[in-house]
């Protein structure tokens, strides 16, 4: 009974907890599909500003009521952050954006310079149904980790599985610890 009790009382301040937190502290945002650089930019610093993205896909019928309802949630969210230290949230956050923005788009152009994917076996899939995707984490400011997975769109239930990870530095640009499964080299 008292285990019971502690659940119900760690569910109802975890409810309570989450529905206070949510509001005040959860950013909306639609991107497109595949501006891959933009929604991570977000998600970095969304992240380093301590606050949820909720994103919302272009793909979904968007309408006018609904951006006007995005851009009023958003405002609550700016108004917060200016009465809680900051002078021009949506502006700071915007800037650090960009500027995030600008060295993800470095980071890829090293590594699409410096990464031959070929070389990298991709396991269990037929690469004639393989669809990739890539996640992208900030280490620390000039320094982003990479994780591309891959997994079967025929499949209905496919389990990405990752093919390689590494890290870039953007301000020593190079490419460092990087980690996958090669190919071997078969002698011809």
């Amino acid at each position: 009974m008292n285990k019971l009790f502690s659940i119900l009382i760690f569910l109802s301040i975890s409810s309570g907890f989450a529905q206070n937190f949510m509001p005040e502290h959860e950013l909306w945002a639609i991107f497109t599909k595949n501006d891959f650089v933009d929604k991570s930019a977000h998600k970095i610093v969304a992240k380093n500003w301590h606050l949820a993205l909720y994103e919302l896909s272009d793909d979904v019928l968007i309408s006018t009521k609904m951006i006007d309802s995005i851009y009023k949630h958003n405002q609550k969210i700016w108004k917060y952050l200016n009465q809680h230290g900051h002078q021009n949230a949506e502006m700071e956050f915007m800037d650090e954006v960009n500027k995030i923005k600008k060295d993800i788009s470095k980071a890829i152009g090293l590594s699409i310079k410096e990464i031959d994917l070929t070389k990298y076996k991709i396991p269990d899939i037929s690469y004639l149904h393989s669809e990739f995707f890539t996640e992208i984490a900030q280490l620390k400011e000039h320094l982003y980790h990479f994780n591309i997975y891959n997994y079967d769109y025929k499949e209905k239930y496919s389990q990405e599985q990752l093919l390689i990870q590494y890290t870039v530095d953007t301000d020593n640009e190079k490419i460092i610890n990087i980690k996958g499964n090669t190919l071997k080299n078969d002698g011809k």
